[in-house]
């Protein structure tokens, strides 16, 4: 039976196309990140290399693996399986193997580049077989991660995201306000819970497979050690992940699909209103918020702007050396250009707003086409469900620029160029997302390219000393904006220029959208 699951994935165009594009993708930002490093020389290659390494592993997984798995019990197609005389567990587990199998088959391509630095002399020969590994575990803990919690009840993952609340709720609280004065107060705990405590977030510091790579680079005996419990703590979790996920594929696709319909009594739903179809996708894209993510960048934002409103008299008995942390990497340009990207994300998306899978766009199309909704109707849904996933962390990137401004840090003048570049960049990232969602169904591969690809290009290309190019660039606006007050005037025309262009391929969009998304319609249904 494995057999036919292999069968069935190299028979799919979709996630043949997919995968091929996928490994270009990571051949190419591998070796920008080793032409980068070989040129500002400021990291060790083989730390630069293995940290580069396991996050497009990180990416990887959660696309190929998480993604995939995530969406696969929405379809009906799965329904003859689940019936058939076969577990569950072993369909699963079928598509558990062949997940991994790609996955592993895409850190495959750091091989060629691995191998010729090595001939330099440049890694060791460890390094041939150890990066890839490493790569594939962290990306399969990621990509499997996001498949059990999804699969876990609701009331679980109800629970599950108020104490990890909490628990960020106290990091922030004694790692973000103690600082380096959180060691010291934790030592002084009665009954050893402190020591504890200590040694654990010590051994997490030094023993995360980030700082693995840059050990290894500076030739630390006591990293082999690391790695391996690191490591095993890793395939240990993630076996965990994937018997649990195996064994509730079934019961999870019963919840979805049988499940009562609860009486929500007096809890709020939102109002329908004369906008069904704006209604229906912001509702769609809140059954997995994300909260976590927003918890962990929004008090990170609270933090820092409090920190840079009260200055010289930030008290003393607080910490502040993770401040000074951000300070020395770019602080409020560098904190507001990552967050205006994290809100960009569901703008450049739009396939992950609507659709499952290409079947659930065919039998949605398949009914909203008859209707007289227009194109202003399907984008003022596209925005208002990208909005409400990302509005967000562009409030927490207002409250930064804000303080940045209130502190001096910026010129008012700046703040309200960043805050206008900011706002462009998910403009511009929506128009593209929505282009590609009437072309093509929303285009994974642009989204990947806009929210992960262009915001390296851009770093990579301002560490190079192209800065020029990196200012003409969205994430590079949007950074320089806050980081140069010698560029405002620069960037006032950069921004009317774009938004310029960008008014006038949404009005294009627009006017092409009901011909190319029935084009695309047909276009799935041959597929299918």
């Amino acid at each position: 039976m494995l057999i036919e699951f292999f069968r069935q994935a190299s028979r799919s165009p979709s996630r043949q196309r997919f995968f091929r594009t996928m490994g270009v993708i990571h051949f190419l930002v591998l070796a920008a990140v080793i032409l980068i490093v070989f040129q500002s020389q400021r990291i060790p290659i083989a730390a630069a290399v293995g940290d580069g390494i396991i996050l497009l592993g990180i990416v990887e997984g959660a696309l190929v693996v998480g993604w995939r798995l995530v969406q696969w019990p929405k379809s009906r197609a799965l329904e003859p399986l689940l019936l058939a005389n076969l577990s569950s567990a072993s369909v699963m587990a079928g598509e558990q193997v062949v997940g991994l199998t790609m996955l592993a088959s895409l850190q495959m391509v750091s091989l060629p580049l691995l191998t010729i630095l090595h001939s330099y002399g440049h890694l060791p020969f460890y390094s041939l077989w150890l990066f890839p590994l490493q790569g594939l575990l962290w990306g399969a803990l990621t990509g499997f991660g996001f498949v059990w919690w999804a699969y876990e009840p609701k009331i679980v993952r109800w629970w599950g995201e108020r104490a990890i609340g909490l628990v960020l709720f106290l990091y922030f609280i004694i790692g973000g306000l103690a600082g380096e004065h959180t060691i010291p107060f934790l030592r002084q705990l009665p009954g050893g819970w402190g020591n504890a405590i200590v040694d654990s977030m010590l051994a997490f510091h030094s023993s995360n497979p980030f700082a693995n790579m840059h050990r290894l680079a500076n030739h630390d005996p006591g990293v082999w050690k690391s790695l391996w419990i690191t490591s095993g703590i890793a395939v240990t979790l993630l076996v965990l992940m994937l018997v649990r996920s195996a064994y509730r594929l079934k019961q999870h696709y019963t919840d979805r699909h049988y499940r009562p319909v609860a009486d929500e009594g007096n809890r709020r739903r939102g109002q329908i209103g004369d906008q069904p179809l704006t209604w229906w996708a912001v509702k769609r894209v809140h059954e997995y918020a994300g909260r976590v993510n927003l918890y962990l960048a929004g008090g990170a934002a609270v933090l820092y702007s409090a920190y840079l409103i009260a200055g010289s008299h930030w008290p003393t008995w607080l910490g502040s050396q993770i401040f000074e942390i951000f300070e020395q990497n770019g602080g409020v340009a560098s904190i507001t250009t990552i967050l205006v990207l994290l809100a960009a994300v569901p703008a450049a998306y739009q396939y992950g707003l609507w659709d499952a899978s290409k079947s659930d766009r065919c039998q949605r199309l398949e009914n909203l086409l008859v209707t007289d909704l227009d194109a202003l109707d399907y984008e003022r849904a596209s925005w208002a469900a990208s909005w409400s996933r990302g509005r967000g962390y562009f409030y927490a990137a207002l409250l930064v620029w804000t303080a940045g401004a209130v502190a001096g840090r910026i010129t008012w003048l700046q703040m309200l160029l960043a805050m206008g570049a900011g706002w462009l960049l998910l403009l511009v990232y929506f128009i593209i997302g929505f282009r590609c969602l009437a072309r093509n169904g929303g285009g994974a591969s642009i989204g990947f390219f806009l929210s992960v690809i262009l915001p390296l290009g851009t770093w990579g290309l301002a560490s190079s000393g192209y800065v020029w190019i990196a200012k003409l660039l969205p994430p590079g606006i949007v950074y320089y904006a806050a980081a140069d007050p010698h560029e405002v005037h620069l960037g006032w025309v950069i921004i009317l220029a774009l938004l310029a262009f960008g008014v006038f391929f949404m009005l294009h969009s627009r006017r092409a959208f009901d011909c190319e998304i029935r084009r695309s319609f047909e276009a799935d249904l041959l597929r299918a």
